[in-house]
């Protein structure tokens, strides 16, 4: 039963994930930072809502190079999700709230 509950807790965070990720990716590009590696962070504000989006930002990243979307309501973080292009994905963050409604 708890792996069922678990297994429902991360497809809702992967849906909510991906409204975030459309939301993030309309955004403007914040710059390009070194951090372990060449990312490009994006970022998203609207209301109490903050999104950052962070993407290897040259196409001959590694495919072991992560991409993470972060989101942020009125001061908490309240979802991260990490992944990479060899297909591994952790949801790092998720709280449940009435966040999910500024999507």
């Amino acid at each position: 039963m708890a792996s069922s509950t678990r297994a429902a807790r991360v497809e809702r965070a992967k849906a909510l994930g991906r409204a975030a990720y459309r939301l993030a990716r309309s955004a403007t590009i914040a710059g390009n930072l070194e951090v372990r590696a060449r990312k490009q962070p994006i970022e998203y504000r609207r209301g109490l809502m903050f999104t950052e989006l962070w993407e290897p930002w040259r196409s001959s990243a590694f495919e072991t190079e992560f991409s993470r979307l972060r989101v942020t309501y009125a001061g908490e973080q309240v979802l991260e999700l990490r992944w990479n292009r060899a297909n591994n994905f952790s949801v790092v963050l998720f709280k449940l709230g009435g966040w999910k409604t500024a999507l």
